[in-house]
């Protein structure tokens, strides 16, 4: 009798030939006797006979073990990286209009997306607005400069005059 190769099994005492693996199987085992190996979450097998699953790629997931193929992300959702399980919801702040994507981008200025999975950015209503994540950055920075520069100030108003702390307020 000749055994049976990888991605394929002989089950049954008797047999006249290996039966391949099927769909979203896989074995790397050499005289298998037993049904192939299941497909993990976040992998799968299209072809039968097969000695081992692939990953999902990026902005692909599959949530089920035996999976035939992989899902794409749906809008509002990303992922990056392989044999992922689920897909990321963007972030408020955040959308994706296409499915299959790797990354959310920001909402541009005069719009906004309150809540986590946005497909899209909403138009800001009467009497608000939203600015480009670029501009929010560097209103950030002028912030915190003035504010760095006003503890400095009373730092050195209420230290600077004693000597002994004299060294400590300006390694601040």
């Amino acid at each position: 009798c000749v055994g049976c190769v990888a991605g394929r099994f002989a089950g049954r005492v008797g047999q006249r030939s290996c039966t391949a693996c099927g769909a979203g199987h896989a074995s790397k085992t050499v005289r298998l006797t037993h049904a192939c190996s299941n497909c993990d979450p976040g992998h799968y097998q299209a072809l039968t006979g097969q000695t081992s699953c692939l990953d999902c790629q990026s902005g692909e997931y599959q949530a089920t073990a035996a999976a035939t193929s992989c899902g794409m992300c749906l809008p509002g959702r990303s992922v990056l990286g392989l044999a992922h399980v689920a897909c990321d919801a963007c972030d408020p702040g955040t959308h994706q209009a296409s499915a299959g994507q790797v990354s959310c981008e920001a909402c541009g200025a005069g719009t906004h997306a309150a809540a986590a999975g946005a497909a899209n950015c909403t138009r800001c209503e009467a009497g608000t607005f939203s600015l480009a994540p670029l501009v929010v950055v560097a209103v950030l920075e002028v912030v915190l400069e003035v504010v760095l520069k006003v503890v400095l100030e009373v730092v050195w108003e209420h230290y600077g005059a004693d000597e002994s702390r004299r060294g400590l307020v300006l390694e601040l």
